[in-house]
């Protein structure tokens, strides 16, 4: 591991390989030379020796994965999009997702989509074919791919290079798609563009497609006569390991429950497969531990191979096969041994998950199952040396004694568990599940009975009978699990939303926790504690003042002010065809200004992470400009997560129900507990802090004018500087802004622009309005090119004027200082180098 973090830290190398070994042999000739001026060190200097190598190889296996070959697809990206073919292989089973409505407002019903991942062999742009390689996420429009694991196929479709964040608090999934190999994205419009070549892929992924087929066939038979629902898509994620199967909707119900880690098969579900398979053989069969533990080994090995592909299934099959081999060949269990070897195995295939919280928070629960969890248990369970044992003398006494050890044993799972994760959960995610621990305690049973029933209509196929009626069975509990699921994900605050915990303070935690699991497995026997009479206040002191350490920093870094940022700052997001801005003033006070987009995406979701990143204590309005959705689309989310002061339009927002879905959708759509909606006309005034919010437009008696035209227009004041916000606002419109600057009633003079109507050009209207306003700097709201109105720029405007379009640089973040200074940020337009 730290041979592998070096190596992240240090980036690609020309020759790594002459580094290390130049390195190994200065190691080696400074460890002989120690050992022989210092005999009596000589173990620890092998010890250190084997550690460097080990160091060594984890350096040189991480620069390997890194470094990409010439001929990558990686390579052969463009800035843009690019229409191509290529062929490939199959490697991942296709996952298909039903059409999802992220945006409610659009007039259309989006396709289903499935996505796999494809080995790239060729890009078929040119004549002859140009020879690759590389894994490539393709997304397909279709529910009926014509294609599956292990074929070669020829798909024609965008070829693109993954961006990354756009916003602020956006996660970085192409990050996630790096460190599982993936550079480069896929996006085909159609099965129709997929074309199944002749020639056959890798035998061993085409026998795997069959055998998966054939146990998809018997899990889901129950289901057989309906689509891929919710049960079939958590089916497959219980028991065949397909992590990517649940949909967005059930995936958040898991995390709002804390229970997401049920979805990603691992120790839990292999550990209920090895149970049944040794109840089975041992109960069942009255056979003898070792046939049973080699036929666990070969189930678990077969599982492997037919479940996904992934570390978790990875680590826990290799120390289930352990704990088998050292059944059979009567070793003694050593799980810590067995937690490093799985691990060793992991990393070596990719080291790249070293860097992925799901790596990291797996190897930290079972870790702490196996460490932390035993001594805790038995301190709470350990009776007085003169306390004699109790015996149950009845059946049902022994049935509650039994139950009631299960479930201090399950509680102090679902406890512990949460607890130790919840730095590296708080830290990755920026939320945690606060009721996590006790819904894991109810869902616990729920899911045991699911996989359990899973596995034996898997087993009892051949039955007939037999393996219907478990199917039924199985359908029940999945039906209950779905249910009460979705019943705790609504309990109020169930998912807590804090701020990244800085490094150092989860570094403190984990090696205080660290040095708990230590100093508990040296002192938890009798014969040591009367071997050093001193141990028992030594061992108090350490468990109660090193959680007080740990505790103290939490608190110190939660209570801690924050640092003020000494400047009002207006937030343009990029969402694409749309419009989102988020003004932040100095004491952390905040006003929206619309929240809406044209594409199938979430903007509300998007701007309420923004106000997390930004860490706004308040929000103190949402204003929306005008009857369009591509403005308020996203309204609806924000305000479910957010409550605002008030919630501002313009004065012919309410009437444009009589005449558009889209406005009477708007209104049924708002959440209980929001203000009523306030009409703000030209001459009003909002205090935001520091700021000041003028309503320049629109004026009364424009009824009949069309909704851009009687967009509101904003200019907001800070520190001696300004920024105009005109929303969609065209012809007459900016006539009318011009006429009103003329006679005196507004002053258009502002030091920013947003650009109007997401930069689209009028040719003479709006080179009069340009030259009015004269901006330093213009940002334009979009997903396209602008070319006409970079031009009119340089026609009207001086060469000084700087022009930001969200489409290249992402959000733009418009910063003035308490001193006047006005400074145009583009913090996430690295993502598209």
């Amino acid at each position: 591991m730290g041979g592998i973090a070096l190596s992240n830290w240090t980036g690609p190398q020309e020759h790594p390989a002459g580094l290390l070994a130049g390195a190994l042999v200065v190691t080696a000739a400074v460890a002989v030379l120690v050992s022989r001026r210092f005999p009596a060190i000589s173990r620890h200097v092998a010890t250190v020796v084997l550690a460097l190598l080990a160091g060594a190889a984890g350096y040189q296996r991480h620069q390997v994965a890194i470094t990409l070959p010439a001929q990558h697809v990686a390579y052969m990206l463009d800035a843009e999009p690019m229409l191509t073919r290529i062929v490939g292989e199959i490697s991942t089973t296709p996952v298909t997702q039903a059409a999802e409505k992220h945006n409610p407002y659009l007039p259309y019903q989006p396709p289903p989509r499935t996505r796999f991942v494809l080995a790239a062999h060729a890009l078929c742009t040119t004549e002859p074919a140009t020879p690759t390689c590389g894994y490539v996420r393709v997304t397909v429009e279709t529910d009926a791919l014509a294609a599956g694991l292990g074929d070669v196929v020829e798909l024609t479709g965008k070829l693109y290079r993954p961006r990354g964040p756009r916003n602020p608090g956006e996660p970085d999934w192409p990050q996630a798609q790096r460190l599982q190999g993936i550079h480069a994205g896929l996006s085909v419009e159609g099965n129709e563009l997929v074309r199944k070549l002749a020639r056959e892929g890798a035998l061993h992924r085409r026998a795997l497609a069959r055998i998966r087929g054939c146990v998809r066939s018997v899990l889901f038979e129950p289901y057989a006569h309906v689509e891929a629902d919710p049960a079939t898509r958590l089916l497959d994620a219980l028991v065949l390991g397909q992590r990517s199967a649940p949909t967005r909707a059930l995936n958040e119900a898991f995390v709002r429950t804390g229970a997401v880690h049920f979805l990603a098969v691992s120790g839990f579900h292999v550990g209920v497969l090895a149970w049944v398979v040794w109840m089975f053989v041992r109960r069942v069969l009255r056979r003898a531990a070792t046939p049973a533990a080699l036929a666990t080994t070969i189930v678990l090995i077969i599982y492997a191979i037919v479940a996904e592909h992934n570390a978790p299934i990875l680590r826990a099959v290799t120390m289930g096969v352990l704990a088998c081999l050292a059944l059979l060949l009567r070793r003694p269990l050593c799980v810590i041994n067995w937690l490093a070897l799985a691990t060793l195995c992991v990393l070596t295939v990719n080291p790249l998950e070293l860097f992925r919280p799901g790596f990291q928070l797996s190897f930290l629960q079972v870790l702490v199952l196996l460490t932390l969890v035993p001594a805790t248990f038995r301190m709470l369970m350990r009776r007085r040396a003169d306390e004699p044992p109790t015996e149950a003398e009845t059946l049902h006494a022994l049935v509650w004694q039994k139950a009631g050890h299960w479930l201090a044993g399950l509680a102090m799972v679902c406890l512990v568990a949460w607890a130790t994760s919840l730095p590296l959960v708080m830290y990755h995610f920026g939320r945690f599940s606060a009721w996590g621990w006790l819904f894991c305690m109810l869902l616990s049973p729920l899911v045991i009975i699911t996989i359990v029933l899973g596995f034996v209509t898997i087993i009892t196929a051949p039955a007939g009978p037999l393996a219907t009626a478990v199917g039924h069975l199985l359908r029940w509990s999945t039906g209950g699990l779905l249910a009460t699921v979705d019943r705790l994900a609504q309990v109020p605050g169930t998912l807590v939303e804090v701020r990244q915990p800085p490094l150092w303070l989860v570094a403190l935690s984990y090696a205080a926790l660290a040095w708990l699991v230590y100093f508990a497995r040296r002192t938890h026997s009798e014969a040591d504690i009367a071997a050093s009479p001193s141990r028992p206040r030594r061992k108090v002191l350490v468990l109660v003042l090193l959680p007080a350490l740990v505790v103290t920093g939490w608190l110190g870094w939660y209570h801690a002010p924050r640092p003020q940022d000494k400047a009002c700052t207006l937030h343009v997001l990029a969402v694409g065809s749309g419009s989102a801005s988020v003004l932040v003033t100095p004491d952390h006070t905040a006003a929206v200004f619309d929240a809406g987009t044209m594409g199938n995406w979430d903007v509300g979701l998007a701007t309420a992470r923004a106000l997390d990143a930004l860490r706004v204590r308040r929000l103190e309005t949402v204003t929306i400009s005008h009857a369009n959705f591509d403005h308020f689309s996203g309204v609806h989310t924000l305000l479910e997560r957010y409550t605002p002061g008030s919630l501002c339009t313009n004065p012919y927002l309410p009437s444009e129900r009589a005449q558009k879905q889209s406005a009477r959708q708007f209104f049924a759509l708002l959440p209980p507990g929001t203000p009523p909606p306030e009409a703000l006309r030209a001459g009003d005034e909002r205090e935001l802090g520091a700021a000041l919010i003028e309503v320049l437009w629109p004026p009364d008696g424009i009824d009949d004018w069309e909704a851009n035209d009687r967009s509101l227009v904003l200019r907001v004041r800070a520190f001696g500087r300004t920024i105009l916000i005109p929303g969609d606002i065209e012809r007459a419109g900016l006539r009318g802004l011009l006429a009103a600057e003329r006679d005196g009633r507004v002053v258009l003079k502002s030091d920013v622009l947003i650009a109007p109507h997401h930069g689209s050009v009028i040719k003479r209207d709006t080179a009069a309005f340009y030259a009015a306003v004269a901006p330093e700097v213009v940002v334009v709201s979009t997903s396209k090119p602008r070319p006409k109105l970079a031009e009119l720029l340089s026609e009207t405007l001086p060469p000084t004027c700087r022009l930001v379009s969200t489409r290249e640089a992402g959000a733009v973040a418009i910063r003035i200082t308490r001193t006047g200074e006005l400074r145009a940020e583009t913090p996430y337009a690295q993502a598209d180098e």
